[in-house]
């Protein structure tokens, strides 16, 4: 709460290196968070920091990650303050599909996926503001896959395209 009233927003989701990129896979629960960023792991060279929760602070510089002792299931927290360049909302798929978001679908699912306190509206106020702010200096996609080998692949490319 006390980081929520310090402009930070808590966003559900994994947080990686991937090639040379900080994402933030977010989703509800058993959406294939941790199976894609297995995948990554293991195709592609990820590596994790976060597993489970990322606080995140908008700042004139981009978007920090936040260090949090919050690892969800996974124990994997590495605890760096990074930069952070993309976030990318996950959908269980047949296909793997990859888009770009606009700017209100991205805050609809920021705020699907954040903690926001529901009984105090001034914070809701304030996390959709940090949002918006998040959203003007971040690239936002959404992913539609199949929990395979191809999946991270294209992952992988979408970001660094050959």
């Amino acid at each position: 709460m006390v980081a929520l009233y310090k402009d930070c927003i808590g966003l559900h989701g994994v947080t990686l290196l991937c090639g040379n990129e900080v994402v933030i896979l977010s989703a509800p629960s058993g959406t294939g968070k941790t199976t894609l960023a297995h995948l990554l792991e293991t195709y592609c060279g990820a590596s994790v920091i976060n597993g489970d929760f990322a606080l995140l602070t908008p700042t004139e510089n981009g978007v920090i990650f936040e260090p949090t002792p919050f690892c969800g299931s996974s124990g994997r927290c590495l605890n760096h303050r990074v930069r952070v360049n993309r976030v990318v909302f996950l959908e269980q798929g047949k296909t793997n599909e990859w888009r770009k978001l606009e700017e209100r679908e991205a805050l609809i699912r920021f705020m699907n996926n954040a903690f926001v306190p529901t009984w105090d509206g001034g914070m809701q106020q304030a996390v959709q503001e940090n949002i918006l702010k998040c959203i003007s200096t971040l690239k936002v996609n959404l992913f539609s896959f199949a929990p395979t080998r191809e999946a991270a692949e294209m992952f992988l490319n979408q970001l660094c395209p050959q």
